[in-house]
C-alpha cells in the first residue's frame, strides 16, 4: 500500500512539473485564470481552452440567467515570444433566448529572458476587436464596442524551489486599456486600468491559486475607485480524463454598490458571482518534432549498424582471400 501511494505521489508530482504549470489563461496566455504569468508556454506548444461562465440572479418574480463561453488560443513561438487570441461564441446579452457572438481579442507576449530563474518580467499587449453586438454587455464588465487596444507589464516570483515549506508561485500584472483606438491617448474617460494578482499552489496533483482583478476607470473622477468592476477568484485546476487539464473556480465581486455615485454606462449592476468551469487541450509540436529526430536518428544508427556489419564482412572475406593467395605462393615440396 504505501509503494502504491509512493508510485501515485511521483505521478502527481510529474503532472504538476509538466502539465498544470504550464496552464494558460481563459484568455489565451500562459498564467492563472485571468492574471498572466511573465513566462511563455515555449517554442511550438500550442494549447487551445473553453470555458463557461454562469450566473443567476433574481430579478422582480424572474430569473435573469448570463451565460458566456470564451474560447482562448495560446501558441509559444519561443521562450520569449508568445501568441494570443481570445473567441467568445457565446455571450447573453438579456435580450431574445439564445445569445450572440461577444468580443475578441488578439495579443502577443514578451518574455524578457536576462533574469534569474525564479524571476519573470514581461509585456502583454492585447487589440480587442469589437464582434459583439452589445455594448455595454450586462453584468459584465465595461467594453465601449470600438476598437481597443491595451498593454500589460508581468511580473512572476518562482518559488516552487526555493519555498522551504510549500512550493508557491506569484503574478503580478498592471496595465492600461484604452477603449477607443480613436480618442486622446490616456484621457479620455473610457480609459482603464487593468489590475490583477495571484498567487498560486500546489495541493496533491492540483493546483489552488486565489486572485484578484479589476478594471479601473483612471479618468473618471465621477467614479470612486470601490465602484469599478473588481473581484476574488478562488479556483483549482487538475488533470484529468484524456490528459486533459480540467479549471474551476468562482468568481465574488468585491465591487461597492451601497453607494450610488456614478452613472451609466460606467457605473452599472455587475455579476455578484459567477461559477466558471473549463477545460483546456494541450498540444507540443516539439515533442513529434523530437520523437521523429529521434526515430530519424535511431533509423540511421540502425543503418549505420548495417554498414559496420557488412564492413566486417567483407574485412573478414579479404582477410580469408589474402591467407589463400599466400598460401598459393609457397613452393610445393617436390
Amino acid at each position: 500500500m504505501r509503494h502504491f501511494l509512493w508510485k501515485g505521489f511521483l505521478a502527481a508530482a510529474l503532472l504538476w512539473q509538466t502539465s498544470i504549470f504550464a496552464q494558460t489563461t481563459m484568455s489565451g496566455g500562459r498564467g492563472m485564470l485571468r492574471v498572466q504569468s511573465a513566462r511563455t508556454v515555449g517554442p511550438g506548444n500550442f494549447y487551445v481552452c473553453a470555458y463557461v461562465l454562469s450566473y443567476v440572479e433574481k430579478v422582480n418574480s424572474s430569473l435573469a440567467k448570463d451565460h458566456t463561453m470564451n474560447v482562448g488560443f495560446t501558441f509559444g513561438l519561443s521562450n520569449v515570444l508568445e501568441l494570443t487570441a481570445r473567441l467568445t461564441p457565446y455571450q447573453d446579452i438579456q435580450s431574445g433566448i439564445w445569445g450572440p457572438p461577444g468580443d475578441s481579442e488578439v495579443g502577443v507576449k514578451f518574455h524578457y529572458p536576462f533574469t534569474p530563474d525564479w524571476f519573470g518580467l514581461g509585456l502583454h499587449g492585447l487589440l480587442s476587436i469589437p464582434t459583439g453586438s452589445r455594448h455595454p454587455v450586462p453584468y459584465e464588465p465595461y467594453s465601449s464596442g470600438k476598437l481597443a487596444w491595451a498593454l500589460r507589464g508581468l511580473v512572476t516570483l518562482d518559488m516552487r524551489e526555493r519555498s522551504p515549506i510549500i512550493p508557491f508561485q506569484v503574478n503580478l500584472n498592471a496595465g492600461y486599456q484604452d477603449n477607443d483606438v480613436k480618442d486622446r491617448y490616456f484621457e479620455d474617460r473610457k480609459d482603464q486600468l487593468l489590475l490583477g494578482a495571484g498567487v498560486k499552489f500546489p495541493v496533491g496533483g492540483s493546483v489552488l491559486y486565489l486572485e484578484y482583478t479589476a478594471e479601473v476607470f483612471v479618468n473618471n473622477p465621477d467614479i470612486p475607485f470601490g465602484k469599478n468592476s473588481m473581484r476574488i477568484t478562488p479556483g483549482f485546476k487538475f488533470v484529468g480524463p484524456w490528459n486533459l487539464i480540467y479549471d474551476v473556480a468562482l468568481d465574488m465581486s468585491v465591487t461597492d454598490e451601497r453607494s450610488r455615485a456614478g452613472y451609466p454606462p460606467y457605473v452599472r449592476d455587475y455579476a455578484d458571482w459567477k461559477f466558471i468551469v473549463g477545460v483546456t487541450y494541450p498540444y507540443s509540436l516539439m515533442r513529434y518534432l523530437r520523437r521523429e529526430k529521434q526515430l530519424r536518428r535511431e533509423k540511421n544508427l540502425k543503418g549505420m549498424e548495417e554498414i559496420r556489419r557488412k564492413r566486417m564482412e567483407a574485412a573478414k572475406e579479404l582477410e580469408e582471400l589474402r591467407k589463400k593467395l599466400e598460401n598459393e605462393k609457397k613452393p610445393k615440396p617436390e
